[in-house]
């Protein structure tokens, strides 16, 4: 199933509402290896003057690696 923005705007919203509007949001990536990120920022592909998608795609820029532990829990990709 691919992500759309409503649904992660969805479900954004329900964590909001459970943890506060203040809680950190990181990135956790590569299951085989888990990493955690911090988020650069979002843009679209219509914000990028060279790319020609035929539909506009929202993308997640990661930041950095969270530091002084880079590494995610494992058990994260159990919820999906």
């Amino acid at each position: 199933m691919k992500m759309t923005l409503d649904y992660l705007i969805e479900q954004l919203i329900e964590k909001r509402d459970q943890l506060g509007g203040q809680v950190e949001v990181r990135i956790a990536e590569q299951p085989s290896y888990p990493l955690q990120s911090s988020i650069a920022g979002v843009v679209s592909s219509d914000d990028i003057a060279y790319l020609e998608e035929e539909k506009p795609i929202v993308w997640i820029a990661e930041g950095s690696q969270c530091r002084p532990n880079p590494y995610a829990p494992n058990d994260i990709w159990n919820e999906f």
